[in-house]
């Protein structure tokens, strides 16, 4: 719900949008203010400019970086078990045993340096995935494009 006119961050209040659907949902009317159709018109054609290619190059881009974001918690630990510095499975103890290893390792690189030692080599992986990923992405869609009319039902 928006906050009365006097209260919030900001001093200009907008009504909130409405939709309604009836019940066939064949007919759907929306309001919005007077004031937000200019600047609706001017985002639409402001992204309607924008060429496809740079589209999906971004879409790629941010995809990459979500990714590594994501994961790189996780390799952090397994690197610093694969290279020694982490707590030690003990042997026979299977996937459980390797699962409590992993964890404590995490635990114990959190104490040692903090919740950004997560994070360590974060910079690397991002200018080696992030490229890769845009231009992959951005291959794809282009074959795609070009291989629609062949494909299209």
């Amino acid at each position: 719900s928006v906050p009365p006119p006097d209260q919030g961050l900001s001093s200009k209040w907008d009504p909130p949008q409405q939709q309604l659907v009836l019940p066939l949902g064949s007919i759907t009317t929306a309001t919005t203010s007077s004031t937000e159709k200019p600047k609706q018109q001017q985002q639409q054609q402001w992204f309607s400019n924008i060429p496809d290619h740079t589209w999906d190059m971004a879409i790629g881009a941010a995809a990459g970086a979500a990714a590594v974001l994501l994961s790189h918690p996780n390799d952090c630990i397994k690197t610093v078990m694969e290279t020694g510095g982490g707590v030690a499975a003990k042997p026979g103890s299977g996937a459980v045993g390797s699962a409590g290893a992993f964890v404590a390792t995490g635990k114990q690189l959190v104490q040692q340096r903090g919740p950004g030692g997560l994070m360590t080599g974060l910079a690397p992986r991002l200018v080696e995935s992030v490229p890769s990923t845009m231009l992959y992405w951005l291959a794809v869609e282009n074959c795609r494009r070009v291989l629609e009319p062949y494909t299209a039902k």
